[in-house]
């Protein structure tokens, strides 16, 4: 799995929770400040990342997100890709 399609799924993942047009997410990203994610989001952004790639999370691997690159780099840790 590239690098790109990684990313790409990521975004749209948040583009169908958020319902945040893809145009409008990138790598860089702010998950709070851009995306206004709260706990709550955050846990449904975890559960949907996990189905999407099917993977699993560690709860404590969402805890130091700051941008939509992190969660990429997590997925890629968790597929084999770095």
């Amino acid at each position: 799995m590239a690098n790109q399609s990684i990313s790409d799924r990521v975004i749209s993942v948040l583009s169908g929770l958020l319902e945040v047009p893809v145009d409008q997410i990138s790598e860089a990203t702010s998950t709070i400040e851009d995306l206004q994610i709260d706990s709550l989001d955050a846990v449904s952004l975890q559960m949907e990342i996990e189905d999407a790639f099917n993977i699993t999370i560690h709860d404590n691997s969402f805890d130091e997100v700051k941008t939509v690159g992190d969660i990429v780099r997590i997925v890629e840790s968790k597929v084999g890709i770095s």
